[in-house]
């Protein structure tokens, strides 16, 4: 076999493995993309769930809030960079019943998932108020 040859199926060979390797880069990029994706869409599933369970509680008050960050008692940021926000609507035919939704999003990662999490609520002191004043 010429020695020419030789050096063209070594050349073909390098290249065939080059681009399989850039796709299988690739393949491996996007996975890691998607796992962080879903990681981040996980935490915040959790979080807005917590804000909802403090909502239920009593530990939260159930009217809309602005943006807000997560802290706990003592004024200290718990979850860096991720905020929630609750947006509070009255039912017009049922005193003291609320729709809740909790947003919540991670400032710091732009394209980053936001969740919503609704929950209707029974505000029994604000029945009692709308009905007092009617």
């Amino acid at each position: 076999m010429p020695a020419g040859v030789v050096l063209l199926e070594v050349l073909l060979a390098l290249t065939l493995f080059v681009a399989g390797a850039a796709v299988a880069g690739s393949a491996a990029r996007t996975a890691i993309q998607a796992l962080e994706r879903t990681r981040a869409r996980g935490k915040a599933c959790d979080l807005a769930a917590s804000v909802m369970a403090e909502l239920s509680a009593g530990m939260l008050e159930a009217v809309q809030t602005p943006p807000s960050q997560f802290q706990d008692e003592d004024g200290t940021v718990m979850e860096p960079g991720w905020t929630y926000e609750i947006l509070a609507e009255e039912s017009p035919d049922v005193p003291g019943l609320k729709r809740l939704t909790v947003v919540v999003r991670n400032e710091q990662a732009p394209g980053s998932p936001t969740h919503r999490l609704t929950q209707w609520f029974f505000d029994p002191a604000a029945a009692a108020a709308r009905e007092a004043s009617s």
